[in-house]
Order: C-alpha cells, then sequence, then structure tokens
C-alpha cells in the first residue's frame, strides 16, 4: 500500500476514530486502526469490539493499493507532529511488516500486526444509508 494524502484530511480522520480504539492493552488489534487503499478511495476503520466506525474519503492520491494497520494514538501523535503544507502530503507506506510515514525530511515507522486479523465489520448492504460532505459539517 502507499498513498499521499493531506495531513488535515487524515489528522481528522484519526481524531474521529480515537473514541473506538482499545485503550488498556496497546498489543490488542483494536488498539489498532485499518487503513485500506482502494483505486479511488480511502478507508479508515476503529473498533473496540463493541462499536465501530469506518471512515472513508476519496481525497487521496493511490500510489499502490493495499492494507495496513497501526496503533491508533500512535499514529496520531505522529501525524499532529508534522507541518501543515499545501504542497507537502503525507506518504503512508508499508514496507514488510511496517507503515511508514514520511514528509520531506520527517520519516517514521510503525510496526503493524496482521490486517486479515482485524475485526470483521456487519455487512449493512440492506440498511438505508446517506454520505455527509465533511465541509458541510464544519
Amino acid at each position: 500500500m502507499k498513498v499521499l494524502i493531506k495531513k488535515s484530511i487524515l489528522e481528522t480522520m484519526l481524531l474521529n476514530t480515537q473514541p473506538y480504539l482499545e485503550k488498556k492493552d496497546l498489543s490488542q488489534i483494536t488498539s489498532h486502526v485499518l487503513l485500506i487503499s482502494q483505486e479511488e478511495d480511502f478507508t479508515l476503520k476503529a473498533t473496540d469490539y463493541e462499536i465501530g466506525l469506518s471512515y472513508f474519503t476519496k481525497e487521496v492520491k493511490t500510489i499502490s493499493i493495499g492494507s495496513a494497520t497501526a496503533n491508533g494514538k500512535k499514529l496520531l501523535d505522529i501525524v499532529k507532529s508534522l507541518k501543515e503544507s499545501k504542497e507537502d502530503d503525507i506518504t503512508l507506506e508499508t514496507i514488510n511488516d511496517y507503515l511508514y510515514i514520511k514528509q520531506n525530511s520527517s520519516k517514521y515507522k510503525l510496526p503493524m500486526l496482521n490486517p486479515n486479523d482485524f475485526p470483521e465489520f456487519p455487512q449493512i448492504d440492506s440498511k438505508p444509508k446517506f454520505e455527509i460532505n465533511n465541509t458541510t459539517l464544519v
């Protein structure tokens, strides 16, 4: 997986998923967020087995598709420490069992757990859906 995403978008996604993460045991898969890169969108999921949130955005440049997990709190701390810049997107890339976070000369790596171990979300295909543009809510 390799994507380019704006800091503000990724930070908002991570902030909104924090309440759904396991906070006591950081070795649990539920303390991690699941990042899924597809052709035209990017998904971030978080759950504590009881409740979860799936967050989608199309405001991403996908270089290669795939999935990854990373500790949600640590990833948010890293993203907060990066600079807000219109030209310099954040690069998220998986190499072996690590998620690399890069922006200009700043480089971080976080260990990943197996994305296939992340809990499945229930299928809601038959339920009514609605989409909200996040800029409309501001």
